[in-house]
Formats: structure tokens, sequence, C-alpha cells
């Protein structure tokens, strides 16, 4: 307890009040209360004080910091009251401390904790890194600043390949090890502006503020290396999507990052050996999967097309509930792909009986095809090598333009595999001879 001069000095203080301030009575009692308040509460606690001597209250009571003559700081609750004489003059303050130093520290412990708690929260615990959904809050972040600034950004998706199998031979614990390296690895080679999230089991993302096209490509293609010198020989399949080029909003440009990164994964990651031929290769049927998947559509294919017919190359769905048959070759007038590359119906039929060119047809009648999607399948050089289709049973009136807008994305993955599987057969000696001719493009079929 103290009692203090208008002007701030102290006046009188009892032992209680020396020993938590640690300071012996005689030095307190040359001095004023502001010398040993700390700083940064000396500006909060004059201005009750003044408040106070001006009338505008009768006391106060406030939690503040004193300073010891060792360093030390106190922490504290000030009641205060003004006793003023019979004409009102202030006369002296009464002030009372109760130290609050420990609940403050556990205070800040527990905030400290709850921190720390939270920051776990947001962050995956075994590799440290932000989760997926902090990844779409960077997103948001990132969209909203490219907008004002007109910048462009990309995202680049990764996952393990062959991450079950690791799990699976070698345990668990393995696993584990491998997915912090991989994360290491990303962090080692991307930017100190780049953010990495880990999104799921074995995928990872890196958003890359203000980098797009090739600059995004070299980064995918920078973190595999990485991967391979920190690991035991794991490798990672990437998928890059940039914005505005690959959509306005972040679910279509991941999603496009996500196709791209299913193209590009292994053959063998699913156990299956592709095909002689380009066009029926396990990467191809990844993406027709990915086709029916995000259409809602029963079936997916790719027709290769000659001079004279269509030729089913790689299929993907119930293929007999719509007389679809991998290698089944069929004259192209019976077929809906020659007729859409001929321009006599459009990319997308929603009902195909009221498509007077689709509605008499034999495939349509006798496998009952509803609704149909359809895009060329486009190659170097101007060549056409078939078209990359989708057809239902149902009639489907939620077909629209961004089905053929996705569509066509597709199909361009689809012709980069062809090609990439044409290199392969030929580099393996298989060459191209008696392959089908292929068609100009803007040709007829």
């Amino acid at each position: 307890m103290a009692l203090v001069h208008p002007d701030g000095s102290w006046l009188s203080v009892n032992p209680s009040l020396c020993h938590l301030l640690g300071r012996d009575a005689a030095g307190l009692l040359t001095t004023d209360f502001q010398s040993i308040t700390h700083p940064d509460d000396l500006a909060s606690d004059l201005g009750w004080f003044r408040r106070t001597l001006a009338g505008e209250l009768e006391g106060y009571e406030i939690e503040k910091r004193y300073l010891r003559p060792d360093g030390s700081t106190v922490c504290a609750l000030l009641s205060v009251a003004l006793v003023r004489d019979d004409d009102g003059k202030p006369l002296y303050f009464i002030g009372q401390l109760q130290d609050t130093t420990e609940r403050k520290q556990a205070e800040e412990e527990l905030r400290r904790y709850s921190d720390h708690l939270n920051e776990l929260a947001l962050q995956d615990p075994l590799t440290g890194l932000p989760t997926y959904r902090d990844l779409h809050a960077m997103l948001d972040t990132e969209i909203e600043r490219s907008r004002r600034y007109h910048r462009r950004w990309s995202v680049v998706l990764l996952d393990v390949d062959a991450f079950r199998s690791i799990n699976a031979t070698e345990g668990h614990v393995a696993g584990d090890r491998v997915l912090r390296q991989v994360a290491a690895a990303i962090e080692e080679a991307s930017r100190a502006s780049d953010q990495s999230a880990r999104i799921g089991g074995d995928e990872f993302a890196l958003l890359l503020p203000e980098t797009a096209g090739a600059d995004a490509e070299r980064t995918g293609r920078r973190i595999a290396p990485e991967v391979a010198a920190r690991t035991d020989g794991a490798s990672v399949s990437v998928g890059v999507a940039s914005w505005p080029d690959d959509g306005q909003s972040k679910e279509l440009v991941l999603l496009r990052a996500n196709m791209r990164l299913q193209a590009a994964k292994p053959l063998a990651s699913n156990g299956a050996a592709p095909k002689a031929g380009p066009a029926g290769s396990s990467g191809i049927r990844r993406i027709l999967s990915l086709a029916r998947e995000q259409l809602g559509m029963d079936v997916a294919y790719v027709a290769e097309l000659t001079p004279t017919s269509q030729v089913y190359q790689a299929v993907s769905g119930n293929a007999d509930s719509v007389r679809v048959e991998e290698g089944a070759r069929l004259p192209l007038d019976a077929t809906y792909c020659h007729r859409m590359l001929e321009g006599r119906i459009p990319h997308a039929v929603p009902d195909t009986a009221h498509e007077p060119e689709l509605s008499e047809l034999a495939i349509t009648t006798a496998a009952g095809i509803g609704s149909y999607v359809g895009v060329p399948l486009e190659l170097s050089g101007g060549r056409v090598y078939g078209t990359l289709c989708c057809v239902s049973h149902s009639p489907n009136p939620e077909i629209a333009e961004g089905h053929v807008e996705l569509m066509r994305f597709l199909a361009g993955l689809v012709s980069d595999q062809i090609e990439r599987d044409e290199r392969e057969l030929t580099d393996r000696g298989g060459g191209a001879g008696g392959a089908p001719a292929r068609h100009r493009k803007g040709g007829r079929p």
C-alpha cells in the first residue's frame, strides 16, 4: 500500500510494497511512480491518473508492470482512489498493489501452449508443412493479389510413385521417412517466396507466385532429381497448372494440375503392361477414367480414324453396355466421331434423340446411347489422330460448353501421350509401320 502525491511522488510506502518492488522505503520516497513504471504501461497509467485528478473519475484499477532495480519486471493489479480536502482540492492518492506476476506468467505460458497447439493443428505433424486447408487459404490470397496486380501464378502437384508398395514392402516407418525426405526436397528445390503443403497421404503441392508456363514446368522438373538425391530411389510424378491460363478458379487450376499429374504417372505404377499400340497405354487409360469421372459419363474412349473406318483403341468404363470394344472397327459412316469432325453434329449432344444425325444410327439404337461429348485428337504437324469421346445411356441436360472445354484439355494430354508412346515404340525398334494413315487437320477423315 502507498500514498502518492498528485505529482506522482511517493509520500508513504509499507514494507509489503517495498518487498514487491524490490526497493527500500528510503529509495522509493526520493522518486515517483513514473520512474519505475514499465515504459509500455506508462502512458495508459498516466491517462487514468490525470482523468482522476481532473475529476472525471473517483479512482481506477489497472494491471501494470513495475521495473525492479535488478532489471526484472513485476506485474501488479493497481487499485487507486483520490482523497480530496473539503474544497475538493486533491491531497493524495491511495494505491493498493496486488502481485499478479505468477498469474501473468501462467497466462503467458498457457497462451504460448495454445499457440503451439494451433500451429500443430495448421501443420502436418509428420513433415511440418502446411495442410490441405492451408493450401486453399494460400490460393485464395494469391488469386486476390494476382487479380489486383495482374500477376500470374502456378501450382505444382506431386505424389510419390508406388508409395503403397513402399509401405507394404518396407513398412510404415520407411514410408514416413520417405515423406519427410520428399517434403525436404520440395523445400530445397523451391524459392523463399514459394509455399509448399502436404495435401494427402503421399500428395504434396507447391504454390509458385508470379510464375507460369515454362518457368513453372522447370520448377516441377527440378524437384524430381532432388527427391532422388534425398531418398533411396523414390520418385515423384508432377502436374503443373497456371492461373489464369488453366482456369479462373483455384478449383479448376487444381483439377488441371491433377489431371496432368495422373497422365504423367509411370506406366508401371498401376501394374498394367501397355498395349503394343500408342493409344493403349495405361497413361491414356487414366485420362479416360478422369474424363468419365469429371463429366459423369458411363464410358470414355479414344477412337483412331483411318480413311475408311474407326478403331476403338482404348476404352474406360462398362464398354459392353454401349457395345464399345477395344480393337473393334466400324465403318466411318456408322460413327459419331466422323460426323463430329465433319461438323455435322456439335461437340456436345445432351440428348441424341434430338439430333437427327445420331438418332437413327445403329450404334445409338442398339446400344441405347443417350448423350455424347467428343473432341478431336490433334497431333503435331496438323495431323488428326482421331477423337476423345464420352457417352452415356441417359440424356444429360447438364452437358454444356464447359464439358467440351474440359474434354479439349484432356485431349491435349492424350495427344501428348500418344506422341510419347509413338516415340517409345520407334526407339524400341517397333517403328510406326502398319499404323493407319493420319488425317490433316480440317480435312475429311
